[in-house]
This record gives structure tokens, C-alpha cells and sequence, in this order.
């Protein structure tokens, strides 16, 4: 006889009628009996199955149809349940997705994306094969988590929340802790703790609605050997010690936050690569200028460093290129520098690079442009080009 057992205090229990019980037992362990138990615990949407022969232990979490909201309907339960999952002691455990009313709200793009993290974890969502999914495996790699969900999630910057990086040695993870927000980056960090050997960082994202995620949530995190870093602050610039080393200022992860944020994508902005850890968070003013220059307050130095306006995503080829303006912009056009003709320097090489622009983005001759997007531009960035040009051109 199989264990279903229910949390006493449960406002949804209409929801469970023997019907879906029945159906719910037979998917799990092959036969419709079963016995109704009750234990005193808060209201999330998870019940208990268990078997006693064997000592099988199942956490079912349901979805949650009658509300719209695309986190709603399931994402925002899953963490606690999986929490609940962890600290199971059974000789057996597993845990298990229910899909209440699945033709509803269960299909859509946005859900797939947490479906193949599902498997990734080995959760098993019952009514799977049910939606019809030609695509929903586990994921492989970091790559292919990212890659997918860009496919997935559309090129609305204005919609995001939480971005991941491969960073050389780490994978750095920025999340907001509003509720749901939480909920999914904790089911995206643990995917993620599967399909790499590198270490994850995490970096509290907080703005007015945000608050610090569970002691729970957080346990669970470092038990599966997640660090957490300094907290990211939306609504003012983080304090940023301006006596640490050159190097640790340029890095700082409020900037490479900030320009994620802009840019939506770790990517060159001059050729597109997108080998993550050979993208470098670019300033157009120096650090080691802004530092040592004494017109600007501390206070001045610290927005400069952090301003996104001051940056681009940058390989590490056109970042050099860049810094020792063989490349510059006037206005939001690229140009190559003159002091190529003037020092001799190697025009096959610049050439090379150069052209590449060309080709990746299918100009025919060679009078081309190369601009800086209009939704990227304003004129506090223009303020940073000029200040970039003025720097090599006043020496030359």
C-alpha cells in the first residue's frame, strides 16, 4: 500500500481529489491504492509519496494552473520542494513534477527552458511524454544551457534578471532575490553545478522589491559547492575600495553586471565573438585615469567605474586595439587610427582584424561603416569616446 501524505494546512487541497491521486500513484509506482496521511507543515505545493516495502520516498510538486503568471504556475514551488528533496533520508528518493490541467500553461517557450533543467537534475516531470516535446533533453554543457535559452527567451533586454558568464576559472551568476526571480536562478544554478567542472560565484543582485533569499535556499546552494560573492546594488553604486589594485577595479563585478545589463550578452561588440572567458569588460576612460585624475570626487571615480556607458564588451584582440587606439570612434563610427601610416605598424594585421568586420557583417566594398548602435549611444558615452580619442591623439 502506498503513503500519500498531505500537509494539513494546505489551501489548495481541492485541488488533489482521489481522481488525481490515483493517477498520480499509478504513473509512480504501477497500482490506484493508496492511503491518505496528514502532517503539520506550511502551505507549499508538495505532498509525499511513499512506499514502505522498500522504503521509496517520492516529493511531488504540483503546478499550480489557476494563475496566469508564466513563474506562478510552477517555477516559484519548485525550490522549496527540491529543498525538501535534499534533506530526505530514504534509501530511495526521488522527486517528482505533477502538471495540474497540463494543457494550459505548461508548453510554452519560457517553461521549456526549466524542463530540460528538470532532467538535467533528474526530476521527473510524469506527464512529459504527454506534452509532445521534440526537443526536451538534458542539457549537455554550459554552452548549450546558454545557447538555448537565448534562443528562447528573445531579445527583450528590458525583461531580464538574472545572467550567468564563464569567466575564465568561474561561472559568474548575477540574480535578483525577488521571490520568483530566486526560485529560478536557484533551479539554474544547480543545473549548472551538473554541466561544468568550473566554480560557480554567486552575486546578490538587490533593488527595492528584493530581499535576501532563504537560509534554505542559500544551504542548499553551498552544499552543492556554490560560493557567494559581494552583494550588486540596482539603485546606487556599490562603494568600491579605490586603493585595491588596478586590475581588481577594472573587474569589478558591478561593472561587468552593469554592462551585461546593457549589452544583455557577454559578446565583443566589435566582431561578436562569444567566447566568454576571451571577452574582456572594456573602459573607454582608463580606470588608471579616472584614479589618478584630480578632477573627479571619490564618489565621481567610483559612478565612472562602474558606469556602463564607460565600457564595452570587448575579445581580447579589439580591446588592445582599442586601448592603443589603433581603432577609436568619432561620434558612434569606428575608425582605424592614423598612426598606423605614421609608426609603420603592421597593416597586415590591422587589415586582418579590420576586415573582418566587413565580412561578418556583409558589406561588398570597402567603403564601409561600422556604428555603434543607436539604443546603445548617448551622449555620456560620446563624453568617454571623446576622452579615449583626446588621450592618444593629445600625445601624438
Amino acid at each position: 500500500m502506498i503513503d500519500i501524505i498531505l500537509p494539513d494546512k494546505w489551501n489548495l487541497l481541492q485541488d488533489l481529489n482521489d481522481t488525481i491521486l490515483s493517477d498520480l500513484c499509478k504513473r509512480i509506482f504501477w497500482t490506484r491504492n493508496f492511503n491518505k496521511k496528514y502532517e503539520n507543515r506550511r502551505n507549499w505545493r508538495y505532498i509525499k509519496a511513499y512506499r514502505k516495502d522498500d522504503d521509496e520516498m517520492h516529493i511531488v510538486c504540483f503546478s499550480n494552473p489557476n494563475n496566469d503568471a508564466r513563474n506562478a504556475v510552477l517555477m516559484q514551488f519548485i525550490s522549496p520542494s527540491y529543498i525538501e528533496y535534499d534533506k530526505c533520508i530514504n534509501k530511495k528518493k526521488n522527486f517528482d513534477i505533477y502538471l495540474l490541467r497540463p494543457w494550459k500553461n505548461d508548453k510554452t517557450n519560457y517553461i521549456k527552458l526549466f524542463y530540460r533543467c528538470f532532467l538535467t537534475l533528474w526530476i521527473n516531470v510524469l506527464q512529459l511524454k504527454e506534452l509532445w516535446f521534440s526537443d526536451i533533453k538534458p542539457f549537455t554543457d554550459y554552452y548549450d544551457l546558454k545557447e538555448f535559452r537565448n534562443i528562447n527567451r528573445g531579445y527583450n533586454r528590458a525583461n531580464e534578471s538574472t545572467y550567468f558568464t564563464d569567466d575564465d576559472y568561474q561561472i559568474s551568476f548575477y540574480w535578483k532575490t525577488f521571490w520568483a526571480n530566486a526560485m529560478e536562478s536557484t533551479l539554474l544554478a544547480l543545473t549548472l553545478t551538473k554541466i561544468t567542472n568550473k566554480k560557480i560565484v554567486f552575486y546578490n543582485v538587490f533593488d527595492n522589491d528584493s530581499q535576501k533569499i532563504s537560509e534554505k535556499q542559500e544551504n542548499l546552494l553551498k552544499k552543492n559547492w556554490i560560493s557567494f560573492w559581494e552583494n550588486i546594488f540596482e539603485l546606487k553604486n556599490d562603494w568600491i575600495d579605490l586603493k585595491q589594485d588596478e586590475k581588481s577595479l577594472r573587474d569589478t563585478p558591478k561593472f561587468h553586471y552593469n554592462l551585461l545589463k546593457k549589452f544583455w550578452d557577454k559578446r565583443c561588440y566589435l566582431c561578436g565573438c562569444n567566447l566568454e572567458h576571451m571577452i574582456i569588460g572594456s573602459h573607454i576612460e582608463r580606470v588608471t585615469d579616472i584614479t589618478h585624475s584630480n578632477k573627479y570626487s571619490d564618489k565621481e571615480k567610483i559612478e565612472r567605474i562602474v558606469d556602463w556607458d564607460n565600457g564595452l564588451w570587448l575579445c581580447a584582440n579589439h580591446d588592445k586595439l582599442f586601448e592603443y587606439w589603433m581603432i577609436y570612434f568619432e561620434w558612434n563610427k569606428l575608425k582605424i587610427s592614423p598612426t598606423i601610416e605614421k609608426e609603420n605598424l603592421s597593416k597586415e594585421f590591422i587589415n586582418k582584424s579590420i576586415s573582418d568586420f566587413r565580412n561578418l557583417y556583409f558589406w561588398e566594398d570597402w567603403n564601409w561603416e561600422f556604428t555603434i548602435n543607436l539604443e546603445d549611444f548617448n551622449d555620456k558615452m560620446n563624453e568617454y569616446l571623446k576622452l579615449h580619442h583626446s588621450r592618444i591623439y593629445g600625445s601624438m
